[in-house]
């Protein structure tokens, strides 16, 4: 598995070499219907997001596809956001298996820095070759890909020892240009928050109904995703902008992914379904976690139920009443 080794090249060369091989393949479409792939698309771009979307639709021939999470970066507005979904839509109506898409409700982004560097310059590739025959190159490569990012203040570093600055913070307490900064840092040197969303667009994308709410988060993680994505999604769009109502925000939290899952007898209030439920009152709802604080509870989730028994309770953790789900 050339996922386990970490090597970004081998794992992306292995996807094109997928790509070519599974359409020429006679696979048994009524075998694999209950099948599903999950994927990041190849590049979120906007002026390659619809190129990548196409290519993991391609393996949609065979079974069903979940786009993983969906964004694009450096695109504006809403219409561009309805191009992306009529993509979406085109391929529901061409397929008989399910195309659905994640998301989470923030406009920046969070992966190793390396995603600003080129391919030439990362493993398996020698970085510090590269670094001394093609500096000038390099340093001009990194110029132009953090100012289409919006620039250095864009960039807000999440692992130490720059933890909680931005690129542009970084450069000038060392005094220099940020391109050379990232140029010491490397492309395995860091993690971050990249600010590159636009908000009208990633909104919209929100609301469509074949869209689930997701995190994409982890306990290390410095971005308030992880801690922060359902309350917000309550907070703001339910309650403060009222784009859907509770129970669709509901339904994009529960139902809908367990549906897209697989997971049997999950995901709604039903007779015969394990109880996992969460009890709370919406306009108490409030994300806690910032980008400088990410790892704050929200507030306003008073009891978690999990398998029929308390799992969470007035801000204290009790017995851990999860299990692993398997389809």
């Amino acid at each position: 598995d050339p996922g386990t080794l970490g090597h970004e090249d081998i794992v992306q060369r292995g996807a094109k070499l997928f790509d070519r091989l599974i359409v020429g393949i006679g696979i048994n479409t009524d075998k694999h219907k209950h099948g599903l792939i999950m994927s990041h698309v190849r590049n979120e771009d906007n002026d390659a997001i619809e190129a990548s979307i196409q290519e993991l639709l391609r393996q949609g021939q065979y079974c069903n596809v979940q786009v993983s999470h969906l964004k694009v970066v450096y695109g504006k507005g809403e219409e561009r956001a309805e191009e992306i979904l009529h993509l979406l839509e085109e391929a529901r109506k061409n397929s008989k298996f399910t195309v659905t898409a994640d998301i989470y409700p923030y406009t920046a982004s969070y992966t190793g820095i390396g995603i600003v560097f080129p391919q030439w310059a990362k493993p398996p590739n020698d970085y510090e070759l590269v670094k001394r025959e093609r500096r000038e190159e390099l340093l001009e490569f990194l110029r132009q890909k953090i100012t289409a990012r919006n620039g250095p203040e864009a960039t807000l570093f999440g692992t130490r020892p720059y933890a909680g600055k931005t690129l542009a913070q970084v450069a000038a307490e060392q005094g220099r240009p940020f391109e050379e900064t990232l140029l010491d840092i490397g492309p395995g040197g860091a993690s971050g928050a990249y600010f590159v969303m636009d908000e009208a667009l990633q909104g919209r994308l929100l609301e469509d109904p074949h869209v689930m709410i997701c995190s994409d988060g982890s306990p290390t993680m410095h971005h308030p995703r992880g801690y922060g994505s359902f309350a917000k999604i309550i907070e703001q769009y339910v309650q403060e902008e009222q784009r859907f109502s509770l129970a669709e925000a509901v339904r994009k939290m529960t139902s809908l992914p367990a549906q897209a899952l697989g997971l049997q007898n999950r995901g709604a209030l039903q007779a015969g379904y394990h109880a996992d439920l969460l009890v709370f009152d919406p306009k108490k709802i409030k994300a806690r976690a910032t980008f400088s604080e990410p790892h704050l509870l929200a507030e306003g989730m008073d009891w978690v139920v999990v398998n029929g028994k308390v799992a969470f309770q007035a801000g204290k953790l009790k017995e851990r009443q999860g299990k692993v789900l398997r389809k």
